[in-house]
């Protein structure tokens, strides 16, 4: 498999599971729990709902539409996610090494965030084009 597929099927796997994401958490706040301090309401996870349909639903399924496409704008669309992500991973590690919590939402960033940048890198410049 070359790399434009695995980026395509990657991110709208990711823009799949930002949907679900947000829709659980919408309906289910409480679980915000696993992914703050303890000593911040559960239901504080709301605040980032906006900003997780934008970075993790929006962003990744553009991002694949624009690359099956060729589409010039595709790879701009992939190093803005790439920045959300990061800055997720980055924010959830801070967490975990300032209160000991929210050690599941660390993990859950750190792989995209690890994997996402090699991908757009493979792709290079042109990622629209890429193969």
């Amino acid at each position: 498999m070359t790399v434009r597929p695995l980026a395509v099927l990657l991110l709208s796997l990711e823009a799949a599971l930002g949907l679900v994401w947000t829709c659980v958490i919408t309906s289910r706040p409480d679980l915000g729990s696993a992914f703050l301090p303890k000593s911040v309401p559960a239901d504080l996870v709301r605040t980032f709902i906006l900003a997780d349909l934008v970075f993790y639903a929006a962003l990744p399924a553009a991002a694949a539409f624009g690359l099956r496409r060729g589409r010039p704008w595709a790879s701009a669309v992939l190093w803005t996610h790439i920045g959300g992500v990061a800055y997720a991973a980055l924010l959830g590690w801070g967490t975990v090494l300032v209160t000991g919590d929210g050690l599941v939402g660390a993990a859950l960033m750190t792989p995209s965030a690890a994997v996402l940048p090699w991908i757009a890198v493979r792709l290079g410049r042109g990622a629209s084009g890429a193969t």
